[in-house]
């Protein structure tokens, strides 16, 4: 290929980006346009047998000017979904613009949010290691499994969101799914973690509320004959609160 050839890839680049730079609302095609002329230029180039210094000056320059609308670009378009159809090649830069635009003002505490997760995740874990042992070390029937067995489960898959690769890339689509924008996503997993650890402390301080409940109900059982089932019941109401004799 010659480099006149390699003129009309770079004129489809430069309207494309004209295109976008004149719409006041850029749609999700319009982009796609910009990175198809971005990959027909690539294409081109990889085949001429040499570029005139013309064509690099101004492959540079548009390239520059696509790099500066990053952040316009990757709020109309879910870059990552198309990268998980099309696998385009690691040097396809302008297929992760995400890495170009800059840093929204909520991701500069991404650091702070992160932390608090993690310590939230800590305490929710220390909670559950707590709860678990008291519902289950009497043998309890189906409503202490109940009890305990949604805030493990939660627990679990968190921890797994927050340890995992694939536990991570799965949270981030949900939150892509629920549109909640990326600069907010460390935030929305601090508050799922806060949602978790209310639910935590709620049982935590419901223990002796719980343990009354067991209490009554090994009374009735008692009251009906049914001796084991009561034993089990007072069992559990005094591994639910100690004092509760």
């Amino acid at each position: 290929m010659t480099t006149s050839e390699l003129e009309t890839p770079l004129d489809c680049y430069r309207e494309a980006l004209s295109n976008l730079k004149e719409s006041k609302s850029p749609q999700e095609k319009e982009v796609l346009e910009i990175l198809n002329a971005r990959d027909a230029v690539q294409a081109a180039w990889s085949q001429c047998n040499q570029v005139s210094t013309t064509d690099q000056q101004q492959l540079v320059e548009l390239d520059r000017e696509l790099k500066s609308k990053a952040g316009q670009i990757t709020k109309v378009i879910d870059l990552a979904k198309y990268r998980n159809s099309f696998q385009p090649p690691a040097t396809a830069w302008w297929w992760r613009l995400e890495t170009e635009a800059p840093p929204h003002l909520w991701d500069r505490l991404d650091w702070l949010w992160r932390g608090l997760t993690v310590f939230t995740w800590t305490v929710n874990l220390s909670l559950l290691v707590d709860i678990v042992p008291r519902f289950l070390s009497a043998g309890t029937g189906v409503a202490g499994v109940a009890v305990v067995a949604f805030p493990s489960i939660l627990t679990l898959l968190q921890a797994k969101s927050e340890l995992t690769q694939a536990g991570k890339e799965g949270f981030e689509q949900l939150l892509n799914r629920l549109r909640i924008p990326k600069h907010y996503h460390e935030e929305a997993k601090l508050a799922s973690t806060l949602l978790l650890s209310g639910l935590l402390v709620l049982l935590f301080s419901n223990k002796p509320a719980f343990s009354d409940w067991y209490n009554r109900q090994g009374v009735k059982k008692y009251t009906e004959g049914q001796l084991a089932g009561a034993e089990a019941d007072y069992l559990q109401a005094l591994a639910l609160d100690p004092d509760n004799a």
